[in-house]
């Protein structure tokens, strides 16, 4: 009885030693991560929203042992025999040049962004359309212009029809104004930027109601102003963070990632925490 009480006492010590000792012999090494660089290659690398793609592209590279290295035309510092990247974003407005460096890359992974090109990754326009034909209020008599008939605005067309499938649809002549009895209507979608632009300056000179809803597409750095003013009732903005992120995720990991849809901006929700971002870009400066 002694002895097993002697044993219960040291067994605890026993143990530990094995373990101790076990501790010296390898089980096994476990594969070495090897990192690899995604690099970023863009024609412009100024403005907030390269800077945001590349920040969303840094972090989709963290999380899958990757360091991001950008390539920028206007900079001859760096070139790509230096860089020798696994994969590759390309962000070039140029399509000749683009068309030239993809030539180069042709060996590994690569992925163009591009707002304009049809086979780019780019946002989901139907369904931002979708989202900014949802935030006019109820009960509201609505028109929809553009200025430029092209793939884009066939999409953002496709999804507002989803939403007011008898929606009057009107193309944009300066020679040729728009019917009077749009200035009845409550609400008008312009369905891209110059759209925009062009409802913005016909509501600053009285040929349309101040009371008239204008809801539309990104317009850059006036975009505070002419929300917070009311002339502006909501804006889809794109999110080249979340694009950034996505395109980085694909092409690192060749898994096939949903196109971002933007966020849709008003007075009501243009200071909550995840719309500071792309309201007030010079917040992110630093």
């Amino acid at each position: 009885m002694r002895k097993n009480n002697y044993f219960m006492v040291f067994l605890p010590l026993i143990v530990a030693s094995v373990l101790i000792l076990l501790s010296f012999f390898p089980i096994g090494e476990k594969p070495a991560v090897k990192e690899r660089t995604l690099l970023i290659a863009t024609d412009d690398d100024t403005g907030f929203s390269f800077l945001q793609l590349r920040e969303g592209a840094q972090a989709a590279a963290a999380k899958n042992f990757s360091i991001v290295h950008v390539l920028s035309t206007k900079r001859s510092s760096l070139q790509l025999k230096d860089i020798k990247p696994n994969a590759a974003i390309v962000f070039m407005k140029k399509s000749a040049l683009r068309d030239n460096f993809v030539q180069k890359i042709s060996n590994i992974p690569y992925i163009i962004i591009d707002n304009t090109d049809e086979n780019a990754f780019r946002p989901n326009e139907k369904a931002g359309a979708i989202e900014l034909a949802k935030a006019l209020p109820e009960h509201r008599s609505v028109f929809a212009v553009y200025a430029d008939e092209d793939f884009t605005v066939n999409l953002r067309l496709e999804g507002l029809k989803s939403v007011f499938p008898d929606i009057d649809l009107y193309k944009i002549n300066k020679e040729s104004p728009l019917p009077a009895h749009v200035k009845l209507m409550r609400a008008c979608i312009a369905l891209d930027k110059s759209a925009t632009e062009y409802l913005i300056q016909l509501k600053n000179t009285g040929k349309l109601p101040s009371t008239q809803l204008i809801l539309g597409y990104d317009i850059d750095a006036r975009v505070v102003e002419d929300i917070f003013s009311g002339k502006i009732y909501a804006l889809l903005m794109d999110s080249p963070y979340s694009l950034g992120y996505k395109a980085a995720t694909e092409v690192l990991t060749g898994v096939k990632q949903d196109p971002p849809i933007g966020r849709v901006i008003t007075k009501s929700n243009m200071f909550d925490s995840e719309n500071v971002r792309l309201v007030f870009p010079l917040l992110q400066a630093n």
